[in-house]
């Protein structure tokens, strides 16, 4: 059984605020993390593609290294996730505004399905 972190710093905005986790071991811890913060909300994995592979290969490969010993992969995963391409030429404008999209166009099909 993984036990939760302590946040390593917590991000404030206008609209409330959020804990960043960055710890050995971080994806062991992944369930109790939705559990203690998104659980009955919507969520996403945002990525890039070295690493969505990487992640990937970590949820089906009980030998990956960056799993940990005796450690299961979450079975809370975001099923959506949105990829974009690794390095900075990707961090434009119009890559924000690709992904922004697909976030807003899955938030309203969320709260289109929930209000029916």
């Amino acid at each position: 059984m993984s036990h939760t972190p302590e946040p390593t710093c917590t991000i404030v905005h206008a609209e409330g605020n959020y804990p960043v986790y960055v710890t050995i071991g971080a994806l062991a811890t992944v369930d109790d993390l939705i559990s203690n913060h998104l659980d009955g909300r919507s969520y996403f994995t945002i990525t890039d593609d070295i690493v969505d592979a990487e992640l990937s290969r970590w949820r089906e490969d009980g030998g990956h290294p960056w799993r940990q010993p005796d450690t299961r992969p979450s079975t809370r995963f975001a099923d959506d996730t949105l990829v974009f391409p690794h390095g900075e030429a990707s961090k434009t404008r119009d890559e924000w505004r690709r992904l922004s999209d697909a976030l807003l166009r899955s938030e309203e099909h969320t709260s289109e399905l929930q209000s029916h």
